[in-house]
Order: C-alpha cells, then sequence, then structure tokens
C-alpha cells in the first residue's frame, strides 16, 4: 500500500537561493555559476503522509517564469514518506545550464505526481 498524499499537508516553513562563491581556478575554467538552494517542508498532518515532489520557478523583475525544475528529492536521498510534524530540510546545489538568463526571484510548490 502506498503512503498517502494529501497535498496540503507539506507546508513550506523555509527556502533560499543563494549563489555559491566560484573559487578563481573554476573562473579561469568557465565554469557554471552554481547556486545553493535550501528548502525545509514540514508535514503539518496528524498522519504521516508520502514525501512530495517540489517544482521550483525561477523568475526576472515581472515576476515571469524564466526557468523551472521539477526536483524529486527522494533521488537526493529524501525518505519516501514523512512523519506526522516531521520538518524535512533540503540542501542542493544548482548549475544554470544558461546563466545568461537572468533571475531575481523564484517561486516553489509541492506537489505529487
Amino acid at each position: 500500500m502506498a503512503p498517502l498524499q494529501q497535498a496540503d499537508a507539506v507546508v513550506i516553513d523555509h527556502a533560499a537561493i543563494d549563489p555559491i562563491a566560484l573559487s578563481s581556478e573554476a573562473l579561469e575554467a568557465d565554469a557554471l555559476p552554481r547556486w545553493a538552494f535550501e528548502v525545509h517542508l514540514r508535514n503539518s498532518a496528524k498522519v504521516p503522509v508520502a514525501t512530495p515532489w517540489i517544482e521550483l520557478t525561477l523568475t526576472d523583475a515581472q515576476d515571469q517564469a524564466v526557468m523551472r525544475k521539477v526536483l524529486n528529492v527522494s533521488q537526493w536521498g529524501a525518505p519516501a514518506v514523512m512523519a506526522a510534524g516531521d520538518i524535512m530540510p533540503l540542501s542542493f546545489q544548482l548549475g544554470l545550464l544558461n546563466p545568461e538568463v537572468p533571475f531575481v526571484g523564484y517561486r516553489l510548490l509541492t506537489f505529487y505526481p
């Protein structure tokens, strides 16, 4: 039996995207810009629920989407089930394939595929 998928049970308590400073060697090698992405998911239900996926949308100054990425957090070691009241801190490093695309903000959405 699959774990309960309750979309409104898992809320985002914290999220941040910050640039990672590149070393001089990486700059000389034309390394892609890297970003640290951190998010804390909380199961607000009184029962265990399935760990959701995350949709990350990077936005421009007019809040228009410039890039979108769907993350299956289980691929990075997150458990398949969140216990009741559980808070799950997750950290990833993201690289932009097209670093010329400027973004100033982001939106996050949790969902079940």
